[in-house]
C-alpha cells in the first residue's frame, strides 16, 4: 500500500479532530448542558479582579445605585473550551441578576488584562421560563409564553432594566412568578435553567451556529471512508 492513503488517513484523522473540538462542546450545550461548570472563585480573588479594572469598579457602582449587591465573580466553562468570567450581582427585592461580562485574560497581577465586555440583566421564572435583557448580542429576541429576551445595542443601564422590570411585572400578572435571587448557589442553577430553556435551544439550533457540529459529522463521514479503505488494502480486498 502506498504511502498516498496513509497520508489521506492522517489528514482525515486531524480534520476529524480538529472539527470535532470545535463541535463536541456545541452538542454538550444543546443537549446536556449540564456538563457545563459554573463557580465563584474565592472573595480575596475577586476582590482582586476588581480592583486592578477601575472599568469594572464603576459599573459595580452603577449597578449599585439600581439597589444591586454583589455576589462575587462567576466562572463558566464547557468542557475544554477556555473559561469566561463575570461579575455577579443581585437585586433580591425586585428579583433581577445583573452580570458584568468580562473579556480577556487574567496576568500575573490579577484581572488587569480583563476588559467589560457588557452588562446584562437576567429574571428566571417559574417553569424554567426567562427574561432575559442584554446590552450588546448578535442573537435573536423573542417574546412568548415562557420566554421575554430584548437585546439594547447601546447598553443604555436606564433603559435595559426599565424594560426588564416591566416585563418581569407582566409574567407575574399573568400568573409566572420569579424564582428566587438570593445567593451564589441560586445563581448557579439560574445559570443551568437558562442554558436549559426552549429560547437557548432554539438560538443555538440556527444554522451559522450549527455549521461546526456539520463540519464534523462530513469529517466523520470522510474518515470512516479512509478507514474502510485502509482495512481493505490491508487485507487485500
Amino acid at each position: 500500500m502506498n504511502n498516498t492513503i496513509w497520508l489521506v488517513f492522517i489528514m482525515a484523522l486531524a480534520l476529524t479532530l480538529y472539527t470535532g473540538a470545535q463541535a463536541v462542546p456545541l452538542l454538550a450545550l444543546l443537549y446536556a448542558p449540564r456538563v457545563l461548570k459554573f463557580w465563584f472563585i474565592s472573595g480575596a480573588e475577586s476582590e482582586s479582579w476588581i480592583t486592578a479594572s477601575p472599568l469594572v469598579q464603576q459599573k459595580i457602582q452603577q449597578l449599585r445605585e439600581f439597589g444591586f449587591v454583589q455576589l462575587g465573580i462567576k466562572g463558566e466553562k464547557i468542557l475544554w473550551q477556555k473559561p469566561v468570567y463575570e461579575v455577579s450581582l443581585t437585586n433580591r427585592e425586585k428579583g433581577i441578576f445583573a452580570a458584568i461580562m468580562l473579556t480577556g485574560g487574567q496576568s500575573a497581577a490579577g484581572a488587569d488584562l480583563f476588559r467589560v465586555l457588557g452588562v446584562y440583566f437576567y429574571t428566571p421564572l417559574q417553569g424554567k421560563g426567562i427574561v432575559f435583557t442584554r446590552g450588546r448580542s448578535s442573537m435573536s429576541e423573542l417574546e412568548s409564553k415562557d420566554a421575554s429576551v430584548k437585546n439594547f445595542p447601546g447598553g443604555d443601564i436606564n433603559a435595559m432594566l426599565a424594560s426588564h422590570s416591566q416585563r418581569v411585572g407582566a409574567f407575574k400578572k399573568n400568573g409566572v412568578d420569579r424564582l428566587p435571587v438570593t445567593d451564589q448557589a441560586a445563581r448557579i442553577e439560574a445559570t443551568y435553567i437558562f442554558y436549559e430553556s426552549k429560547y437557548m435551544r432554539r438560538a443555538r439550533r440556527n444554522l451559522p451556529r450549527i455549521l461546526p457540529a456539520i463540519n464534523f459529522a462530513l469529517a466523520l463521514v470522510l474518515l470512516i471512508a479512509v478507514t474502510i479503505t485502509v482495512a481493505l488494502r490491508l487485507s487485500g480486498g
